[in-house]
């Protein structure tokens, strides 16, 4: 077991649970490939759920886009704890950085993460998700407009103009 003092962050391991949500993960991966942080300090493991949908497939594809790993387990009902759990121990940085599928990541969320661990690395970081309200989306045909006429550097400006989509933990 690593502790504080012995962590170096050289990297960030950055895992996706999944599971029968192909096209909402490539969403994801094309926003992974957008990062300003340097391609080699980070990885994305996709830990998938037991899918049956083509998602082995689908990641194969970002293997010359995106330094990605794939690991599965067998459906045997919602386990995405456990997909979580099985993607972090393949992690080869000591940072890690859970996200969801189907969500899109600001362009510098990699980069932000990294500079405030590498200045505190005690604490535990949590970004904000916009149109999510607990368990279920909110405004969606909102959201849906707004991805569809920002690039993803320019729809993480506008966001914040739109209360209605703002994180349901303020």
């Amino acid at each position: 077991m690593a502790y504080l003092n012995d962590v170096t962050f050289d990297g960030i391991s950055v895992v996706v649970p999944t599971y029968n949500y192909r096209d909402n993960l490539r969403r994801t991966l094309d926003s992974l490939c957008q990062q300003t942080f340097s391609a080699s300090q980070f990885e994305v493991i996709v830990a998938d759920d037991g899918s049956s949908d083509g998602t082995e497939q689908l990641v194969a594809g970002y293997q010359q886009l995106l330094n990605i790993r794939y690991v599965y387990q067998e459906d045997a009902g919602f386990r995405v704890s456990k997909a979580r759990n099985m993607g972090a121990a393949l992690a080869q940085f000591d940072l890690l950085l859970f996200f969801d599928a189907g969500m899109s990541a600001a362009p510098q969320m990699l980069a932000e993460h990294y500079q405030r661990h590498r200045k505190h690395p005690q604490l535990a970081l949590i970004g904000l998700s916009y149109g999510v309200n607990e368990f279920s989306l909110d405004c969606p045909e909102l959201l849906l407009q707004l991805v569809d006429t920002f690039s993803l550097s320019d729809l993480f400006q506008h966001l914040p103009r739109y209360p209605r989509l703002a994180d349901c933990r303020y």
